[in-house]
């Protein structure tokens, strides 16, 4: 499943998609970025196979 401890992203949008907020766990302790757009509005996938993952 998934879980903080193994690397996980989890990114959450709002209906509007003018707000993102990104959490990440990272040795100790939680990161929480947040980006609020004043024009525009972020990208965001209809669907789960629309998905995109980076290869590292």
């Amino acid at each position: 499943g998934l879980g903080h401890d193994n690397g996980s992203v989890f990114v959450f949008c709002n209906r509007s998609r003018d707000k993102l907020k990104i959490l990440y766990w990272e040795c100790n302790g939680f990161w929480l970025y947040y980006r609020r757009l004043d024009k525009g509005k972020f990208k965001w996938p209809a669907e789960l196979n629309e998905l995109k993952f980076p290869n590292y």
